[in-house]
Parts: C-alpha cells; sequence; structure tokens
C-alpha cells in the first residue's frame, strides 16, 4: 500500500512533467522522486506512455463522423432527458447549459 506522500506525489507527476508546479512543488517532488523508487518507477512509466501517444498520430474519423456529430449529440441529449434525475450541471445537459443556448436540436 502507498503511503501519503507517494499518493500526492504521484498525483502531481504529469504536472512536474509539464512543468506546471510552481518552484516549491516542484523542489519538492523532485527531492521526494531521488529517493523513492515506487514514484520513480511511475515517473518513468508515465514518461514512457506520452512518449508513446506523442508518436501517435489519431487517425482523421472522416466525412461520415462529423456528419453524423449533431444527431448523435441530440440523441445523447435526449436519452439523457428520460433517464432519471440528475444533480444540476451533470451530463451533457450540464455540458449545453454551460455553453448557453448553442445547442443542436433537428427540425
Amino acid at each position: 500500500m502507498k503511503n501519503t506522500a507517494c499518493r500526492d506525489a504521484q498525483d502531481q507527476l504529469v504536472e512536474y512533467i509539464e512543468g506546471e508546479l510552481d518552484k516549491t512543488q516542484h523542489a519538492l517532488l523532485a527531492r521526494h522522486l531521488e529517493t523513492c523508487a515506487d514514484c520513480q518507477k511511475e515517473l518513468k512509466e508515465i514518461e514512457r506512455l506520452r512518449a508513446t501517444l506523442v508518436s501517435e498520430q489519431a487517425p482523421e474519423p472522416g466525412a461520415a463522423f462529423w456528419e453524423s456529430f449533431p444527431d448523435r449529440v441530440w440523441r445523447a441529449y435526449q436519452s439523457e432527458q428520460t433517464a432519471a434525475p440528475r444533480q444540476r450541471g451533470a451530463g451533457l445537459q450540464g455540458l449545453l447549459e454551460r455553453c448557453g443556448s448553442l445547442w443542436y436540436r433537428r427540425c
């Protein structure tokens, strides 16, 4: 079982790699990584995964995907309306509410 320091450190590894931590957080995490083999291993796995993802190019989904996209969004919205009530702001309806009145309706 991981200790709290390792869980906290591993939660910050992506931000560490991306350079998104402030100087103090970066220094504390770097110090932890110097002595923790488990976190070093996790860091190497994340770096390996990132390198793989960068080297792979996502294929273009094609015209059929984009042509059917508005209908699929509308159907998802409709099925959400008939589903059990959810917490306000959740799911597709919440996204649509947050985006304002810009949603697709098939006439």
